[in-house]
């Protein structure tokens, strides 16, 4: 093979390289939020809208009766470079390195064990999750990918709910957010640890199967909903809340979130002290049902 055919085949392959890849950028551009996802129905995506096991759902204080002994998850997130882009539709924080920000721990008895590498981090404001009906602030969700051992579900989110309390003060990670301009790649170095370590992750959280919350709404997510709160000041989440751009004919955009989904009799796990005055299921509890299911 003479040098110019290889420089060719060379140049096609980076070009086909730059096709894919803006074509994975544009899924994040060519859906919008102006029905929190109830309009995404075209045939590209249509387990969005027929695939029953659908992210995110209403949690409920009920769930936590459903709990699994002796289980155990724990994070191990370092600090390292992340690419931040911002699209139209969201933030999306990558790693910059393969190795991704640390690995996230599952153990049970049972002995099945997964090892999860956080891959890349994504907002939404207000809260896609809600508890007992009571939507938080904002929901910052850290995507994993399977590591060593793959398990059936090969992929878990852990979803941190915000909530505005202006006495807190800015949260550094949040703020590195905020001062990356629309559409701009940078790399910075991004501290996660600070959220969930090995000894911060006996905290109470939720757990159920799931999937994608945009297009492609693709399952085979674990999704780990903290019951707890972490907080930020007014500033910082309506800063990222309005970085966001309407792709819907200039509607106000308020919010970019998928409406919850139906449960379709999925079973949904609790770990942690149900007692516990933080939890968000305790502070935000369950409605009681009256006569002809109305709440009281």
């Amino acid at each position: 093979m003479n040098q110019n055919n290889l420089m060719l085949i060379v140049a096609l392959f980076l070009f086909a390289g730059f096709v894919q890849a803006s074509v994975v950028y544009d899924e994040f551009n060519g859906f919008d939020y102006k029905d929190y996802g109830a309009n995404w129905t075209w045939e590209q995506v249509k387990t969005c809208s027929t695939s029953q096991v659908q992210s995110p759902i209403d949690l409920l204080s009920s769930d936590r009766n459903s709990t699994a002994p002796n289980q155990y998850m724990f994070a191990r997130y370092e600090t390292s470079k992340m690419l931040v882009r911002k699209f139209n539709t969201t933030i999306v924080m990558t790693a910059v390195n393969d190795d991704g920000l640390g690995y996230l721990y599952y153990i049970t008895t049972l002995n099945v064990a997964g090892t999860f590498r956080l891959d890349n981090i994504r907002f939404r404001t207000p809260a896609e999750h809600t508890i007992n009906g009571y939507q938080a602030d904002m929901e910052v969700q850290l995507f994993h990918l399977y590591g060593f051992k793959k398990p059936v579900n090969d992929k878990v989110v852990v979803a941190l709910l915000f909530k505005i309390d202006d006495k807190a003060p800015l949260d550094p990670l949040l703020e590195q957010v905020i001062n990356t301009k629309h559409n701009e790649t940078t790399s910075q170095e991004i501290d996660i640890s600070r959220y969930l370590t090995m000894d911060s992750f006996q905290m109470n959280y939720f757990y159920y199967a799931g999937s994608l919350t945009y297009p492609y709404c693709s399952g085979s997510y674990n999704w780990v909903v903290i019951d707890q709160f972490f907080y930020a000041p007014s500033s910082q989440i309506n800063a990222i809340h309005q970085a966001y751009q309407n792709t819907a004919g200039g509607l106000i955009l308020k919010g970019n979130y998928r409406k919850t989904q139906n449960r379709t009799g999925r079973y949904v796990r609790y770990n942690g002290d149900a007692t516990n005055p933080q939890a968000i299921s305790n502070l935000h509890p369950q409605k009681k049902k009256g006569i002809l299911n109305i709440d009281l």
